[in-house]
């Protein structure tokens, strides 16, 4: 067995020589290899960072637009009841006002409001202010404080 191993030892020095050799050149290109892949993870991690940001910066946007458009909304609403309470403060046609606008008269509820429409309906509309006082419920006194908020086009 000396004899064998005295006989391949330069074989067997040159195989471990390359063993060692191969191993190396293996592990160098798996240590290439881990590397490029990492870089890559990295780089594809800083492409989905930039495309939240964008998106995030998208989202930013879209909710000062919807601030800005509930702004011009309340400020529309706010119009709209500025114009309703003026209104109020004019006379109201009583030949054309609803249930909501007759209860804005002094002393008229939705009952004396409803009898107001119902007796318009029946007589074509009021002829002059003079004649809601036929409306029942609507005596003389309830006129006079009703009086100067009316009207009849």
């Amino acid at each position: 067995m000396d004899n064998f191993i005295e006989k391949y030892k330069i074989h067997l020095g040159l195989f471990l020589g390359l063993t060692i050799v191969f191993g190396g050149i293996i592990l160098l290109s798996q240590k290439n290899i881990l590397s490029e892949l990492n870089e890559k993870m990295q780089s594809e991690e800083e492409i989905q960072v930039h495309n939240y940001e964008i998106e995030n910066q998208d989202l930013k946007e879209k909710i000062a637009q919807l601030e800005e458009q509930i702004k011009i909304l309340e400020e529309e609403k706010n119009t709209v009841s500025q114009e309703k309470e003026s209104s109020t403060q004019g006379k109201i046609n009583i030949n054309t006002a609803d249930l909501s606008d007759l209860t804005v008269l002094s002393g008229i509820g939705p009952a004396k409001a409803q009898a107001i429409i119902d007796y318009r309906t029946l007589q074509n509309g009021f002829k002059n202010i003079n004649e809601i006082q036929n409306v029942k419920g609507i005596g003389p006194k309830t006129f006079e404080n009703i009086k100067n908020q009316i009207s009849v086009d």
